[in-house]
This record gives structure tokens, C-alpha cells and sequence, in this order.
């Protein structure tokens, strides 16, 4: 991501092909989680490197965070990331894949993430994509709400 954003910076790769790739990266990042969940059943507790095998969870959480810091940060960014109709499309990616994503992430992450999504909601430069982050954050909210009472 460093060096597509160092192109987009260049003028070697445009903005819309920045937020396609991060939107890539989130899908990418819900299908290891997909995958995740249906191995880690097949892993009897007893074998000896099951305890690693957790501890590579704990690593697709930290790097979930860190992916959805960056997926909301380029929103912020109309300079390197482009214009509203860029990052309007970029936040359908965000809705497709965030919901299922927080809920991954440790305590303080989705605390932090729903703080940063409030703070984008009530940021009056992001007028033209507050709908959708609105949107996206009751997503979120929501699915957090039905993996609590589960």
C-alpha cells in the first residue's frame, strides 16, 4: 500500500486505484476471516500447536485494526485519496466488509474504531460522505449489537 500510495503521490496511479485496492485489501481481509473460522474447528485443542495457531489469530486481529485504520483514514484525505465520488464508491466497500470486521477486533479497537467513525460523522469537511459513514457506523453498531447477544 506504501508504494501505491507513493505512485498515486507520483501521479503514476490514480486515487480511484488506491481506494480499489484498499477495497480489495478489506475484502481480502473478511475472506481469511471466513477462512479462519472454518479451520480453526478442525484443530483439535489438544495438538501441540494449537496454541500458536491462536496466537496467528490474535496477529489477523492486530492486522485487521491496522486495515481498518487505513480504510478510514483514506476517507479523510481528498488530496491523496480522491475526490467524493472516489471515496463514495470506497465506502460501499467499507459497508460490504466493515460490519463483519470490527467485531474481530479486541475491545479497544472497537472502541476506537467506533470513536473514529462518530468523529467522520460529525466532521463537517466529510458533508458530502456523511450519509454513508452514518450509514456504515449504525452498520457497524449494529452487528457489534448482535454478536454481543449471541
Amino acid at each position: 500500500m506504501k508504494l501505491y500510495l507513493a505512485a498515486v503521490l507520483a501521479s503514476k496511479a490514480t486515487a480511484r486505484e488506491l481506494l480499489e485496492t484498499l477495497g480489495a485489501v478489506l475484502r481480502i481481509t473478511q475472506l481469511q476471516w471466513e477462512l479462519a473460522d472454518e479451520f480453526l474447528p478442525t484443530i483439535s485443542k489438544d495438538d501441540p500447536t494449537y496454541s500458536v495457531r491462536l496466537a496467528g489469530i490474535e496477529g489477523m486481529r492486530q492486522s485487521t485494526a491496522s486495515v481498518i485504520v487505513g480504510a478510514l483514514g483514506a476517507l479523510t484525505d481528498p488530496a491523496h485519496v480522491g475526490g467524493v465520488d472516489d471515496r463514495l464508491r470506497f465506502l460501499k466497500h467499507c459497508r460490504d466488509n466493515l460490519p463483519a470486521l470490527v467485531p474481530r477486533l479486541t475491545l479497544p479497537s472497537r472502541i476506537e474504531t467506533l470513536r473514529h467513525l462518530d468523529d467522520l460523522a460529525a466532521d463537517p469537511k466529510l458533508e458530502p460522505l456523511q450519509p454513508e459513514i452514518t450509514l456504515l457506523r449504525d452498520e457497524v453498531v449494529e452487528r457489534l449489537r448482535a454478536k454481543s447477544s449471541e
